[in-house]
């Protein structure tokens, strides 16, 4: 029977792979045998919990080995090991960087600064990201529901769609990450939103008589605003009722001059 073994917070940077892509490494590792063994290190999988996954799923007995080495380097072991082995879409390394920069910080603070400080920067380059998706992937992690992160890290939904996601309410993020296309949901709930939103139109002011120009503005106005196929409040609504009627006298009057 294999030994059962957690998995070491370094390892944990990148997500786990599920479904097909784990039990296509479990037939490989089955007709195989498992070439890398997997790296231990603090009694903890440092390393391979893909492999240690797959072979579970096909009763393989895994080989161990432990790392030898500090913390720093047991963190940039797992995550270089991780980072050249894989295929991460630019989401995915993103909040890799973003995962790899906090255990730095706290490593820093651990030590008292005596620790190389690795910035946001750093980690963005380690992972040939921007610092900017970096910072947003920061944001995701500590904002956004449990199930947007995971979308996230499965390669579901991009990093740009869940920091998009953020300012809805943490119920409705869990709905759109769950949906077989969250980015399509995501589309949809902004342009509903969109849809609903109150649209503002300035005063009309009818005092006097308009030009031919202004009389055109005012219909132009309001045909923007029934082109969109908006649902109009009622607030607009009578705004673009006094536009027309403002519109229409005008045109009367001069037809009467």
């Amino acid at each position: 029977m294999t030994k059962q073994y957690e998995y070491h917070q370094y390892a944990n940077i990148f997500a786990m792979l599920v479904n097909d892509d784990l039990n296509e490494l479990a037939e490989s590792i089955r007709a195989n045998g498992l070439d890398n063994p997997i790296a231990l290190y603090q009694g903890k999988i440092l390393d391979g919990r893909n492999r240690y996954q797959a072979c579970l799923l096909v009763g393989v007995v895994p080989n161990y080995v432990d790392f030898d080495g500090t913390d720093q380097e047991a963190l940039d072991f797992s995550f270089r090991q991780n980072a050249e082995r894989r295929h991460l879409t630019t989401s995915q390394r993103a909040m890799a960087a973003a995962k790899y920069a906090d255990f730095q910080v706290g490593m820093n603070q651990h030590s008292g600064g005596s620790a190389n400080l690795h910035t946001l920067n750093d980690a963005s380059n380690k992972m040939d990201v921007s610092k900017r998706s970096t910072a947003a992937a920061k944001k995701v992690m500590k904002e956004a529901s449990p199930e947007v992160v995971e979308a996230v890290e499965q390669g579901k939904m991009t990093v740009n769609a869940a920091h998009d996601a953020l300012d809805l309410p943490k119920q409705e993020q869990t709905r759109i990450a769950q949906s077989e296309k969250p980015a399509d949901e995501l589309r949809e709930h902004r342009i509903a939103k969109a849809s609903k939103a109150k649209m503002v139109l300035n005063p009309v002011d009818c005092d006097g008589d308009l030009t031919l120009q202004q009389i055109t503005h005012l219909f132009g106005s309001v045909r923007g605003v029934l082109s969109r196929g908006n649902e109009i409040d009622q607030e607009t609504r009578n705004n673009l009722i006094k536009r027309m009627d403002c519109g229409i006298g005008n045109l009367q009057r001069m037809g009467e001059a």
